[in-house]
């Protein structure tokens, strides 16, 4: 049996402080439990609060999307009012060409131009036909004194018409039939010269057409982009002050999420801290192991405390592990956060430019004064196409006029013909003789009347 040999005071003191040793670790262990709850409930708190930033977060940015489309459409207004500006110019070198086509060729062309000589033609046919006419008479009543004269005498004698008087007729043949040429040539020239004014009247027809639907394209023209220089105004303005406000709410969100992610590293540093100080506390304890066993007072203090540090340490490690998942997703959205504010001054500068633009576009009101007083202008063209309708009208009427007058002179040169049948048979013979074929003298013909 050992014998029991009793204590010492040095014994006695080092097993006293022994003792304490184990209370002092509990204590700790106790203090950085409080201080894991703690930790775990602001990680929990700032989580709920992450949870709660990125719906607002994914809010804003959707309303960020909003108004960089908003900055978009205005852009796309610049082009609108770009693509008015071309219809504008389209319209105004459409009036143009159709003003000089018009003025310069067409209404400046006198289409009575010549008409005068036709009709002098015309009036010194009817002279000549009425001399022809009196000769006519004048040598048919020469003709029936001649015969009465003969007839008196001698009965049997068959009258016959003079060879001069045969001659004459042959001329007043030969010149009727000249002027029948002349007038069946001037009727072609009057078919062309209607089909040609019904062309030209059709055309101007057509141009009061196009003129009209012209100013109305204007009008339209005019108060689109009216309407559209408003709404690019309007929007521009609203997407200005939208992205300044934009702007101001990414940076104080991503200062927000910068502080975030301060205080979410130094959660990471404290929870380390607290890992490597319940490491430390684990070592101490496994040191005192020996002395703190079954048959020491402190026993149940030591295993209470080594098993509260090893919940702890595994504790603190999950927690470390949502800290740094934490960390991760704030990086992210800190991230995130730089790209949208990089995408706002981008868009920001781009409507800077479109502004600037739509400034330059707005002064530049030359090009739509130009079209109200093209729409006056259009009006003007109406009334002279209208006017040169009514000269192709009256051109037609006159035209119909001096046919008519060459079908009357067709027909009184085809009565003379038919009054100046009884020197037909004559003129044959005198032809047929002076031909050669015949020098028979010309026969006697019978004058009936």
């Amino acid at each position: 049996m050992k014998e029991v040999r009793p204590k010492t005071d040095r014994e006695r003191q080092l097993e006293q402080q022994l003792s304490c040793i184990p209370k002092r670790l509990h204590s700790r262990t106790v203090q950085a439990m409080e201080e894991q709850k703690k930790l775990e409930k602001e990680c929990h708190q700032a989580l709920e609060e992450l949870k709660y930033g990125e719906n607002q977060d994914w809010t804003g940015r959707q309303h960020t999307e909003d108004i960089l489309h908003v900055a978009q459409n205005a852009k796309q207004m610049l082009f609108n009012l770009e693509h008015q500006r071309r219809k504008e110019e389209a319209l105004l070198d459409e009036y143009r060409t159709t003003c000089e086509r018009i003025l310069l060729g067409e209404l400046s062309t006198n289409v009575f131009d010549g008409r005068s000589d036709k009709v002098k033609l015309q009036d010194t046919a009817d002279i000549e036909i009425k001399t022809w006419q009196e000769e006519v008479q004048l040598a048919l009543g020469r003709i029936q004194s001649l015969q009465r004269a003969q007839s008196k005498w001698n009965w049997l004698i068959r009258s016959e018409i003079p060879e001069h008087e045969v001659r004459m007729a042959m001329e007043r043949q030969e010149k009727r039939n000249e002027k029948l040429k002349m007038v069946d040539r001037r009727e072609d020239k009057w078919d062309v010269e209607k089909r040609m004014s019904l062309i030209r009247s059709s055309g101007f027809r057509a141009d009061i057409r196009r003129s009209v639907s012209r100013q109305d394209r204007v009008h339209f023209v005019l108060n689109e982009t009216k309407e559209q220089i408003q709404h690019a105004k309007y929007l521009v303005d609203l997407a200005e002050s939208a992205l300044h406000n934009e702007m101001v709410l990414s940076e104080n969100r991503e200062k927000m999420h910068q502080e975030d992610l301060s205080r979410s590293s130094e959660r990471i540093k404290k929870l380390q801290q607290e890992i490597s100080q319940t490491d430390k506390r684990l070592r101490w304890l496994d040191e005192l192991r020996s002395v703190c066993d079954s048959h020491s007072s402190s026993h149940e203090l030591f295993k209470k405390t080594l098993n509260e540090n090893n919940v702890l340490r595994k504790q603190l490690q999950e927690v470390l592990k949502k800290q740094e998942n934490f960390y991760a997703r704030l990086e992210e959205t800190h991230e995130s956060d730089k790209q949208v504010r990089k995408s706002l001054e981008l868009a920001s500068e781009s409507l800077k430019s479109t502004h600037d633009k739509m400034t330059y576009a707005w002064k530049e009101s030359q090009q739509m004064e130009e079209l109200e007083i093209m729409t006056g202008k259009e009006a003007k063209l109406q009334e002279l196409l209208q006017k040169a309708c009514e000269r192709e009208r009256c051109f037609g009427q006159d035209t119909n006029r001096l046919m008519s007058k060459d079908e009357q002179l067709r027909n009184d040169l085809r009565l003379l013909s038919a009054q100046e049948e009884v020197f037909r048979t004559p003129m044959a013979q005198l032809k047929y003789r002076e031909s050669g074929k015949c020098f028979a003298k010309l026969p006697y013909v019978r004058f009936l009347y």
